[in-house]
């Protein structure tokens, strides 16, 4: 009764925080018409699920990377009046920015109907720079990324819009500030859909405790997809990928927690795992035990070194400090130890 009387109380703490994205998708719009209109670009400009609410903390901190998004729509993404209609398109183009909720979380995105993104101009410009590139049979969301390399722009000359360096790795920096993700989708003269997926809130977490390497960690449970106790066996090792495991047909990536972080490393030995999705990849993390549900108040990493996949900091009910986990920290550091290895 104790635990449904604090759950409630949080709850409530928490609807008490919640506030529309209107003002945040409004101040987006006054700066994209301020924009086009010096480019010289006709826009239409929607706003879809204005009412749609989130965290405060989250809108506050949504507004830079949202006017980012749409002035790099707008300077690299809509084409002129001229352009367009050379390319058989209405004059006016359209930017659109929406916000709902999905799968308890909350989805913003900007989408324009411009050029869309141009892989070969892209892995060009990489190979300039001398940059990692995909294999030639990478899908598109793999050249994408390369978007969000710092300093990496294809603008043929710099202005006080473009080409300065600072692009969407600022964007994504921010946005896994937040615990969220950024998904970028394009097709060629198509335009191009840039979209952010974010916790509705960053003050409380319902989370699953783990232990692993004598620390207390908590994750968010919107991130756990099973549980597993491996039996002898289970554990294989594939060329590239380092130690995997099977798991619903698919091999997952095993990766020690205490490995990821740098932290002690497990003291069983027989771990467990958690299998952690973050809407992109999936990898089973192993710890040495799973402490159960559990709701975490976050606090800032405030005098802590940071560590990548560390968002925050909780205080368990025996007064101890437990990390909080970013699962998409968690998971692209998975993927840069894969990397390193190979």
């Amino acid at each position: 009764r104790i635990d449904r009387l604090l759950r409630s109380a949080q709850d409530a703490s928490n609807r008490l925080r919640m506030v529309p994205v209107r003002p945040v998708f409004q101040r987006a719009e006054r700066a994209a018409r301020e924009l086009a209109a010096r480019l010289g670009k006709p826009i239409a400009i929607r706003l879809v699920g204005a009412a749609t609410e989130l965290d405060k903390a989250v809108a506050e901190r949504l507004g830079d990377p949202l006017l980012h998004l749409v002035r790099n729509a707008l300077d690299h993404g809509v084409e002129d009046a001229a352009s367009r209609a050379a390319a058989g398109k209405p004059a006016i183009a359209t930017l659109t920015i929406a916000a709902e909720r999905h799968d308890g979380r909350v989805v913003v995105s900007v989408a324009d109907d411009g050029r869309g993104l141009d892989r070969a101009r892209i892995l060009a410009r990489a190979r300039e720079r001398g940059l990692a590139l995909p294999h030639e049979q990478a899908p598109d969301s793999a050249v994408w990324e390369l978007l969000c390399q710092a300093g990496f722009s294809t603008a043929e000359k710099v202005t006080d819009i473009s080409g300065r360096g600072v692009g969407l790795d600022v964007v994504r920096s921010a946005v896994h500030g937040m615990r969220g993700r950024l998904e970028i989708s394009a097709q060629t003269g198509a335009g191009a859909r840039f979209t952010v997926i974010l916790p509705p809130t960053l003050v409380a977490v319902d989370g699953l405790g783990l232990m692993a390497g004598g620390q207390r960690f908590v994750i968010p449970t919107s991130a756990v997809r099973a549980c597993l106790r491996p039996r002898p066996g289970d554990l294989d090792s594939v060329a590239g990928r380092g130690s995997v495991i099977a798991h619903q047909g698919r091999l997952l990536p095993w990766r020690p927690l205490p490995d990821l972080l740098g932290l002690a490393p497990l003291a069983s030995k027989r771990p467990l795992a958690v299998v952690v999705d973050d809407g992109a990849r999936r990898a089973a993390i192993a710890v040495d035990a799973i402490l159960g549900r559990t709701q975490a108040v976050l606090k800032p990493l405030s005098g802590l070194p940071e560590l990548p996949g560390v968002v925050g900091t909780a205080i368990g009910a025996d007064g101890r400090v437990d990390l909080v986990l970013d699962p998409v920290g968690l998971l692209s550091t998975a993927d840069d130890s894969v990397r390193k290895a190979s």
